[in-house]
């Protein structure tokens, strides 16, 4: 055995590991507007239909992070990539709690950008490192997905009060 070989092999599962938990973060930030509507709503007197552009907000800074992911990850790798997109998913995240309507249909924005940077950057990663086991480790790391979807209602239930996403 070549001693170079153990640290690069513990390294990778230390790097599988951290994506796993990007993924579950991930879940959580992508269904956090279902929980925190409500919030929203409550806080800044919207109608259905001013927190419904919410949705429009989130989802279309998603599409734009999908399209720019292979650009950002060309200049920046995998990691520079999935990086910003987590520092964008904080920012927005952050956004949530200000007062404006405008505000915060931004920090969706921003998110959705996150998102949409993050997801598909740590699916190529993720591949990357599985070259003879790609579908299940892509059926794995999904699997964390839906746990932090799953996980985001408690998270809101922990952390946020009736006016503030996060205390």
């Amino acid at each position: 055995m070549i001693p170079n070989q153990t640290p690069a092999h513990e390294s990778d599962r230390f790097l599988k590991f951290l994506l796993h938990f990007g993924f579950l973060i991930s879940g959580t930030l992508t269904v956090l507007i279902g929980q925190i509507l409500p919030i929203l709503s409550t806080r800044l007197f919207l109608d259905d239909t001013q927190a419904g552009y919410f949705f429009t907000a989130q989802f279309s800074g998603s599409l734009m992070g999908t399209f720019l992911t292979q650009t950002i990850v060309k200049r920046f790798g995998f990691g520079g990539a999935i990086v910003l997109g987590f520092l964008a998913m904080l920012v927005g995240v952050l956004g949530l709690n200000s007062d404006a309507w405008l505000f915060c249909a931004a920090a969706f924005v921003v998110n959705g950008f996150g998102i949409g940077v993050t997801l598909p950057s740590i699916n190529m990663l993720t591949v990357e490192l599985n070259p003879q086991n790609i579908t299940p480790a892509l059926n794995f790391l999904n699997f964390f997905w839906g746990v932090g979807a799953i996980f985001c209602k408690p998270f809101i239930d922990f952390f946020g009060t009736q006016t503030s996403v996060l205390q």
